[in-house]
């Protein structure tokens, strides 16, 4: 049971990091994870859902510290996070991860994961190119 809680946990501090690091969720991270486990491909996007808040919230905080009281940062700035951009975006993804879970549960499990697996490609291609 604490080798389990170990595991998870270090799993969880890696997903972050590396989410913080490059920009990316960590639930891209720790689905395949998840699904490697066992864990029905339906499941692994709602527990990604989850994996995401914690890791948002500090990346967050983390943005925020390091940009306090940053004299270049434009105006309307909370450390590094611009709070225009963040409010539009924020705005747009409530209503469209309720589409998302629709279009989910409507694919089928093959396509599901084929849509991950592009994803995935696509973000791969972005990070080496960028």
């Amino acid at each position: 049971m604490i080798f389990e809680f170990v595991i998870f946990l270090s799993i969880g501090a890696a997903a972050g990091l590396l989410a913080g690091m490059f920009g990316v969720g960590g639930g891209v991270l720790v689905m395949p994870f998840l699904q490697r486990c066992g864990v029905d491909m339906r499941k692994t996007i709602g527990t990604s859902a989850a994996f995401t808040v914690p890791v948002a919230i500090g990346g967050t905080i983390g943005y925020i510290i390091a940009g306090w009281n940053n004299p270049q940062l434009p105006n309307y700035c909370l450390g590094f996070i611009y709070l225009p951009a963040a409010l539009v975006i924020m705005l747009a993804s409530i209503p469209m991860a309720k589409v998302g879970v629709q279009i989910a549960q409507k694919l089928s499990i093959k396509k599901l994961i084929r849509f991950f697996g592009l994803f995935l490609l696509l973000l791969a291609i972005k990070l080496i190119i960028y």
